[in-house]
């Protein structure tokens, strides 16, 4: 199931927001979509979310009291009974729908009036109007929710070791959790989980595990870098995820075009996404060359020297007059690592071909 319309260029999509106890947290509109957020005991009270696609989002406690919720969806997401119930009450409900999704409530009968017949729930049940997953699966996504990394970190394994994709959703909730090694097993869950494409918004999924190529901590990028060999997604999930990680902030850039590097040098069957991704990846290369700060050159330059390796069109698309400038710098590795691109360039002929730089 796609539940995003990628070329509706008006939709806003919001993944991995803990917007847990805010009013309003941000201005919300019709067609949006929340991917993987945390909207616990958040107050959405009369705002106008038609069509909104809710998925794999935490419940517990949400206020839509007096909310347009007309066509909106809730895709793979979860209240866990222990909690607080989400809150409907003269919500406009009018063609909503449910699927692969564990919902509290509070009077969940099949005559409740709240609902009448406008609930449309994937593979009804008369038995079990509202959805519920398993009782051994509700357990352990309940442990999803606690404060204790600790106890998240175990949920997710016994979330894993369940093998039920219904949950995939939920876990990609724990992508954003602050804690690496929670993000890290939750990564590796979701990674052996998908047998096959991920039967609730397969393409959501992918994109949202492979911006962990950007994360700022190095094990869970080798993860992400070891998944991309796993699961091969298709070249627009790499695609996209890359390019909205080199349009996020510095430390994000770095690790990113590090980590594209990486799955490029470990399997050359990525290298045909390296054209692909040069408008975003060369502007990168090129102001960390130009910066002001060390750090910043040499990520350049470390850069530039593995995609010449990778592939001699790098030879032709580096700036020559930051490059000679680098080679003069008073940061010995600076200097030397320029050096060593230049030497590079040289014995592949590459100089004369080179941008002129600013």
């Amino acid at each position: 199931m796609t539940i995003i319309s990628y070329n509706n260029q008006k939709t806003n999509r919001y993944r991995g927001k803990n917007w847990q106890g805010m009013s309003c947290p941000v201005s919300l509109k019709p067609h949006d979509a929340l991917i993987c957020c945390d909207l616990r005991n958040t107050q959405l009270e009369g705002l106008d979310l038609s069509g909104v696609e809710f998925f794999g989002c935490r419940l517990n406690g949400t206020s839509f009291r007096g909310t347009t919720l007309r066509g909106a969806r809730f895709i793979g997401c979860f209240s866990s009974d222990e909690g607080p119930a989400p809150e409907f009450k003269d919500a406009m409900i009018e063609g909503i729908s449910v699927s692969g999704s564990h919902l509290h409530f509070s009077d969940p009968r099949l005559t409740d009036p709240f609902w009448g017949d406008d609930l449309r729930v994937a593979d009804w049940d008369p038995r079990h109007p509202i959805p519920k997953w398993p009782l051994e699966v509700a357990t352990a996504a309940t442990q999803t929710l606690s404060e204790r990394n600790d106890t998240r970190y175990h949920a997710a394994i016994a979330l894993g070791e369940l093998d039920k994709s219904v949950v995939a959703p939920l876990l990609g909730t724990l992508l954003a959790d602050p804690e690496w090694d929670v993000r890290s097993i939750a990564l590796e869950v979701l990674g052996n989980l998908r047998h096959q494409e991920f039967p609730q918004g397969d393409r959501t999924l992918l994109e949202w595990m492979f911006l962990r190529l950007g994360d700022d901590h190095s094990i869970v990028r080798q993860k992400a870098v070891k998944l991309v060999e796993k699961i091969s997604p298709p070249d627009e999930v790499l695609v996209d995820a890359i390019s909205e990680i080199m349009a996020s902030s510095l430390e994000e850039q770095r690790e990113g075009l590090d980590s594209v590097i990486q799955f490029c040098q470990v399997d050359e069957k990525y290298g045909h996404l390296l054209k692909q991704l040069d408008p975003v990846l060369l502007p990168v290369i090129h102001r960390q060359m130009r910066a002001d700060s060390s750090e910043e050159n040499l990520a350049g330059l470390y850069a530039a020297i593995d995609l010449c390796e990778l592939d001699n069109r790098y030879f032709h698309l580096l700036e020559e007059k930051t490059i000679q400038s680098l080679r003069s710098s008073a940061d010995v590795k600076v200097s030397e690592q320029a050096c060593e691109l230049w030497a590079i360039l040289e014995e592949a002929d590459g100089l004369p071909h080179l941008l002129p730089g600013n």
